[in-house]
């Protein structure tokens, strides 16, 4: 490769890592690489705001959180299926038929530029229903010994 050109090999299913290719070492600008899970993301500086045009927040719907327009899915439910449970874009698709694959990526891509806030999001939910596990426990697991 000569001149600037991109490099456009798939990565971690379908995640594309852009590689900029320059003749000048000085003209390189590394993205600083993210390993989440089984997936690699990538960060520029500096950060710019990105149009999300089927991620909304509507007052009295999911407290708030962001979702997917015209449903009740929140942001984090798919940032949960993508990150923790390793599923890819187009398995989140067949999970949840209603959606395409362009409100995934879109929902995905919201994740990564506000990845503290739904963090912090996730974490409360944790603690939520670890809270309400000790409040009300399992009648069938008192039954079977497993407290």
């Amino acid at each position: 490769m000569t001149g600037k050109e991109i490099d456009y090999r798939p990565r971690f299913g379908s995640v594309l890592l852009l590689l900029c290719v320059t003749r000048q070492r000085s003209e390189i600008q590394s993205p600083e690489l993210h390993l989440r899970g089984n997936h690699m993301a990538t960060t520029t500086s500096p950060k710019r705001r990105i149009s999300h045009p089927y991620v909304m927040r509507k007052k009295g719907t999911c407290g708030g959180k962001p979702i997917i327009r015209g449903t009740r899915i929140r942001v984090s439910q798919i940032a949960i299926e993508y990150e923790q449970l390793g599923m890819t874009p187009d398995e989140i698709v067949r999970a949840h038929p209603h959606l395409t694959l362009a409100q995934v990526h879109d929902a995905l891509s919201f994740y990564y530029e506000n990845i503290k806030e739904i963090n912090e999001d996730i974490r409360t939910d944790k603690e939520y229903v670890a809270q309400l596990r000790r409040k009300h426990p399992s009648i069938l697991n008192q039954k079977s010994g497993r407290t």
